[in-house]
């Protein structure tokens, strides 16, 4: 129940802040879409106007826990599975908030709004 009202509240909140800028060409704030996609992985990415990347962020957050659950059930340790499957959580969750976050910036750097830090794992 506690996420349906974060989403609400995230929606609303990009909403009122200027709408979904993939409709109007507006700054995008980095900072707003790469906490949407902490939250709830993928939902950056789809106010973005990037629906399908959205979905593959959003389902594979859902996969990792049902399959972790599965290997818990057939696991002889089923403590470390869960262990790893909340390492594996984090670290799909910090992988969509940069991915969103790297997707605005890259955004407003096309369309002439500035260019701020980009935040990433990877080496250029």
């Amino acid at each position: 129940m506690y996420r349906v009202v974060l989403v609400a509240i995230l929606v609303a909140g990009v909403l009122a802040a200027g709408g979904v800028p993939a409709m109007a060409q507006q700054p995008r704030d980095p900072l707003l879409y790469g906490l949407a996609s902490f939250f709830v992985p993928g939902l950056g990415q789809a106010l973005q106007g990037d629906l399908r990347t959205g979905l593959v962020h959003f389902g594979v957050a859902v996969a990792i826990p049902i399959a972790g659950g599965y290997l818990a059930l057939v696991s002889p340790a089923p403590a470390f599975v869960w262990a790893g499957v909340g390492l594996a959580q984090l670290g799909w969750t910090l992988n969509s908030a940069f991915h969103s976050y790297n997707m605005a910036v890259e955004y407003n750097r096309q369309h002439g709004f500035g260019v701020s830090l980009t935040m990433s794992f990877a080496t250029r």
